[in-house]
């Protein structure tokens, strides 16, 4: 697959949310309206938008199927938000959450609670997300050098989930100086932790 996305805009346009699902049902027309908000420049819209990224496309252990286009959305969104730093950190933070949440220990989770693996269907949620995990990595992985702290630590906090992914293991030899040298001394408790289970087992 490769790792080039379209413009947001089309990604908007081509996908189908009629045939989608967030967690109140039909992801038409409210998840893609959502999505459209981020870019709107409305501080209100904006939040709301957030919290539909959060509230609407995943709640644990489940990620709803319109989350696969809405992660497409936002990380081709990245490169095109320069000047919009708090939103970039806070659009980096969700793809972190929403990649974790596919994880090896979540869908572990999820079959300990439902009594069925959510891999177990080829074209899962689950499955469709860890497919776009190279996309998603990618433009994040276009954030680190960011002149922007806020955004850099979120990018590497980020990337440091992502690598986890057995397809992305070959970056975790360049990302390990940057969690020395940002996530390991981070304000953030959960970050700082974040580095020191990494850097263990990395080795």
């Amino acid at each position: 697959m490769t790792d080039e996305l379209p413009e947001p805009r089309r990604i908007l346009e081509e996908t189908d949310w009629a045939g989608l699902q967030n967690r109140d049902g039909a992801a038409y027309p409210v998840t893609p309206a959502m999505l459209r908000n981020l870019t709107s420049g409305d501080q209100q819209a904006v939040s709301a938008a957030l919290g539909h990224l959060s509230r609407e496309l995943m709640e644990y252990p489940n990620v709803y199927s319109a989350a696969v286009p809405a992660a497409r959305y936002v990380t081709a969104l990245l490169a095109l938000l320069t000047p919009e730093k708090t939103l970039r950190a806070q659009l980096l933070s969700w793809l972190s959450s929403l990649v974790d949440a596919v994880s090896d220990a979540m869908a572990l989770e999820f079959f300990e609670l439902a009594g069925f693996s959510p891999l177990e269907n080829p074209d899962s949620t689950f499955r469709k997300i860890r497919e776009i995990r190279p996309q998603i990595f990618a433009g994040v992985a276009a954030c680190i050098d960011d002149q922007d702290p806020v955004v850099r630590e979120e990018a590497i906090a980020a990337a440091v989930v992502i690598v986890e992914a057995p397809e992305l293991a070959s970056h975790r030899q360049a990302l390990t100086p940057l969690v020395k040298e940002v996530l390991a001394v981070s304000s953030k408790p959960a970050y700082r932790q974040r580095a020191s289970a990494a850097l263990e087992a990395w080795g």
